[in-house]
């Protein structure tokens, strides 16, 4: 079951329809930028939620200013090479069934300008960028011109707020950055990417699958702990955060200094902790966004 989408971002309560079909979603050309926040259909934030509270709350996104309360929106770019499974994180983390399916679809096009939206989900904006593949830098000049572009944004609420950059555990020695991942490392001050004299954009690198190098070593680990299955979890998820480290961590600290927040997860449904911790670390950035 996917987590719930954090409050602020709701549109309302919505409630289940008589025949139980999906809520669609749509990609549109035009930017949902004209939602009214005044519309009774959306739910605004009652007015004693006090922000300092909101690390309390690992299932709800604090806004950063007052302006992006109001107007209900908060956009996102999501980064990564095909396949590191980007979809299945945004998926997991707002809580909105097959959300980027159309961006699947409309995988030949890859346009970054094209915004993602829910039924479900008004103030939620997604941006999915096209991977970087080998040492083809053309896609990762489309995205910094759009990160520049949003950050030119008069207003708040259009600009871009934050960058998940989604990167693979390499599970057999496998390299973990692409080119264009690493010159989007490193194309930054120590709070983001420089998009304006006045503000940054946070990064998270989110790395991917870790499942994946759990099992691997729970395999290493099978004949020695056969008979105690606890210890066996035990030792094998102490032995992947040690090989995340080595594979993950050291590698992007290599490419852009110790400056940057990161965290691994999987959307698999033992590993849920990890798609709260993404939450919470979204949550911690946000004095980041829109400070003037």
């Amino acid at each position: 079951m996917p987590l719930r989408i954090p409050k602020f971002l709701r549109r309302g309560h919505p409630v289940p329809t008589p025949d139980g079909a999906a809520s669609s979603y749509t990609v549109g050309s035009t930017d949902p930028g004209s939602i009214n926040p005044s519309d009774p259909a959306i739910t605004q934030p009652p007015a004693s939620t006090d922000p300092t509270n909101a690390s309390q709350d690992s299932s709800t996104l604090r806004p950063t200013t007052d302006t992006l309360l109001e107007d209900s929106r908060f956009r996102v770019l999501v980064v990564g090479k095909s396949g590191v499974g980007k979809s299945s994180v945004i998926n997991a983390v707002f809580g909105v069934d097959n959300l980027t399916r159309t961006s699947n679809e409309l995988s030949t096009q890859h346009d970054i300008d094209r915004p993602l939206t829910s039924d479900d989900n008004h103030r939620l904006i997604l941006h999915d960028s096209q991977g970087f593949l080998g040492g083809d830098i053309k896609n990762l000049k489309t995205v910094q011109e759009f990160i520049k572009r949003k950050g030119a944004e008069r207003e708040l609420k259009d600009r871009l707020h934050a960058i998940w950059l989604c990167c693979e555990i390499p599970v057999s020695g496998g390299r973990v950055f692409e080119r264009g991942d690493e010159i989007l490392l490193r194309d930054n001050t120590n709070k983001g990417i420089l998009i304006g004299s006045l503000e940054t954009v946070p990064i998270i690198v989110v790395f991917t699958k870790y499942d994946q190098l759990v099992i691997q070593k729970k395999f290493s680990l099978a004949e020695s702990l056969a008979d105690d299955r606890v210890e066996w979890e035990r030792q094998a998820k102490e032995s992947a955060t040690e090989a995340v480290k080595v594979s993950c961590e050291k590698p992007l600290n290599a490419a852009a200094g110790n400056r940057h927040t990161w965290t691994e997860v999987s959307t698999k449904d033992e590993y849920k902790d990890t798609i709260e911790r993404l939450i919470n670390l979204t949550n911690e950035l946000y004095p980041r966004v829109g400070r003037h």
